[in-house]
């Protein structure tokens, strides 16, 4: 069988922390022996809390901060502990989709400069080359090239983000970290962006790692899905059998969560308390704090990743034995929420 995409094994993060007036140093270990593997023309979701370590996650791929440990497999060939100079040749494999539309563009630049860069810096075309490249991309994220001159304060938050979409495939890579890239948009401007991300991966057969605190839309775009808490991965599964029938008390405590578009619905009990901080991460199962079902076992002894069914890791000492899940609210038993799934037909590309 070929190489994954993307491999990752045992990737790990640790953060020194405090200082002079702290009363000393800690460490914060910020991702924690995760694993994952993305196939060509995939995308995987990645969801959990904030500050779980998701983003941590996709700039320990993308090399943007290092490992402290850990394997990270591009296309077979191992990234970690290769040294600047010959990352370069990789890093137009990978590109980022940031978050916010509005900070991730230099308002100084236009917005030929700003798509062109990555074309100069890898040398991959001459000026007039990069003018019709720089066209070729813009008329691909559904913009023109009357764009090419324009600052971005000259634009809304949607076409920033398809700016920002369009920046990230000038290098033509094979795999895009998009981290919450839809999350500072409109609901309708959501839909258009989740139709173009999927154009664009059938276009293209680019992987996707897909960072989101949307299920929804991590449910819309996602074949497969990570679920993330304190820094480990918990659940992993395809989206049908994740949402259909979740085995990780945490991922059921995430779906209930999600909010009822119609009213009148029944009321799903809350996740109590807080994320523990990451300073002084609990014993064994980082949620037995959380957890309903958990028991001195899970205090005591963090429980490994299992394979329940083909494709589906669990960490849960009791995964087999919970009580059976009621499944999603009906009023979310659509393929997505039903606003949005309104919004998607409407401005399906």
């Amino acid at each position: 069988m070929s190489a994954p995409l993307l491999s990752v094994r045992g990737l790990r993060k640790e953060f020194a922390v405090g200082g002079l007036f702290s009363g000393g140093r800690g460490r914060v270990v910020a991702v924690d022996d995760v694993s994952f593997d993305l196939e060509a023309g995939e995308t995987l979701g990645l969801v959990g809390e904030s500050g779980c370590g998701k983003s941590t996650t996709g700039r320990l791929i993308l090399r943007l901060v290092e490992p402290t440990a850990g394997s990270v497999r591009l296309r077979g060939q191992e990234l970690s502990g290769l040294k600047p100079h010959a990352m370069i040749s990789h890093r137009r494999d990978m590109q980022l989709i940031f978050q916010d539309p509005y900070s991730s563009l230099n308002p100084s630049m236009m917005v030929r400069e700003i798509i062109g860069e990555p074309l100069q810096v890898h040398g991959v075309d001459t000026t007039p080359g990069i003018d019709r490249r720089v066209a070729e991309l813009l008329a691909l994220v559904g913009l023109g090239p009357q764009h090419m001159r324009r600052f971005p304060h000259e634009f809304s938050g949607g076409q920033r983000q398809r700016i920002g979409i369009a920046r990230a495939l000038a290098l033509e890579p094979r795999l895009i970290i998009c981290d919450e890239p839809v999350s500072a948009l409109d609901v309708s401007v959501q839909a258009q962006t989740l139709n173009l991300l999927r154009r664009l991966q059938a276009q293209t057969g680019v992987g996707l790692l897909f960072i989101s605190h949307d299920l929804m839309a991590v449910r819309y775009i996602a074949q497969r899905v990570a679920v993330m808490y304190l820094g480990r991965l918990v659940e992993t599964a395809p989206t049908t059998v994740l949402f259909d029938a979740p085995l990780h008390p945490y991922t059921r405590a995430l779906l209930d969560a999600v909010p009822a578009p119609e009213h009148g619905a029944a009321p799903r009990p809350l996740l109590e308390g807080e994320l523990p901080s990451p300073l002084a991460p609990p014993s064994g199962c980082h949620f037995h704090p959380r957890c309903p079902f958990a028991t001195a076992r899970c205090a005591a002894e963090a429980p490994a990743v299992v394979e329940a069914a083909p494709g589906h890791g669990v960490a849960c000492h009791h995964a087999t034995t919970l009580p059976a899940w009621p499944g999603l609210s009906p009023a979310l038993t659509h393929p997505v929420e039903p606003r949005l799934a309104r919004l998607l037909a409407r401005f399906h590309a």
